[in-house]
């Protein structure tokens, strides 16, 4: 790979979940943690990372974190937008994707 490709591989496939996984854990307001089980727990793991580092690599490869970042935003919002207007069908459309997506991963 030459150093721009993976660049922009790295800065999806591990950068960004670094980046969501610190967002996420930040977003659980402290007083709720004491009920959090595994699946909490699972997603935000690397989110123990040493922030030093992380903070570096984000700004070492930011323009590309950027576009992860954005994509993220945008099927958050896809997700938000079928949860206000109660479109059960494309929420499931939307689940149903990632779950498949997720399936191929080795």
């Amino acid at each position: 790979l030459s150093p721009d490709k993976h660049d922009k591989i790295l800065a999806f496939i591990s950068h960004l979940p670094h980046a969501t996984a610190f967002a996420l854990i930040n977003s659980v307001p402290e007083q709720y943690l004491k009920f959090a089980a595994t699946g909490l727990r699972d997603t935000t793991r690397i989110a123990g990372s040493d922030a030093l580092l992380w903070s570096d690599i984000f700004l070492t490869n930011r323009a590309n974190l950027i576009k992860g970042i954005e994509t993220l935003q945008k099927n958050l919002s896809a997700i938000k937008s079928a949860v206000i207007h109660k479109d059960k069908e494309l929420l499931l459309k939307i689940l149903a994707q990632a779950s498949r997506k997720r399936d191929t991963l080795s």
